[in-house]
């Protein structure tokens, strides 16, 4: 087997996997990666909702400023970073349709 110092492994340092070199009968195949995922460190108010969803299913604005023990207001912007992370998803009928709720859609 030779071992080669390829450009490639370079830029691999750079944050990337490394690359996997495989010999495969009369053929060679190597395997790039695309960057790592960031691990996602959730916050407790982040927990608690997931939490709560895994119990109940759905929740509103006015619950989840009750769970938080915070406005509604910043129940709401919560809610949305976690909708914009794809954690939670929004059902209704509309955009603001004020009886949508808040449902589990990722972790």
């Amino acid at each position: 087997m030779i071992v080669l110092k390829l450009p490639i492994q370079e830029d691999c340092r750079r944050g990337l996997e490394k690359p996997k070199f495989e010999e495969l009968n009369n053929q060679f195949r190597v395997t790039l990666y695309g960057k790592k995922k960031k691990k996602t460190v959730l916050e407790a108010w982040q927990k608690e909702l997931i939490a709560y969803l895994r119990k109940k299913e759905k929740i509103g604005t006015k619950e989840a400023a009750i769970l938080w023990n915070v406005t509604a207001r910043t129940a709401r912007s919560r809610l949305i970073k976690l909708i914009d992370a794809g954690i939670v998803g929004k059902t209704g009928t509309s955009l603001k349709d004020p009886h949508s709720h808040y449902i589990l859609i990722g972790k």
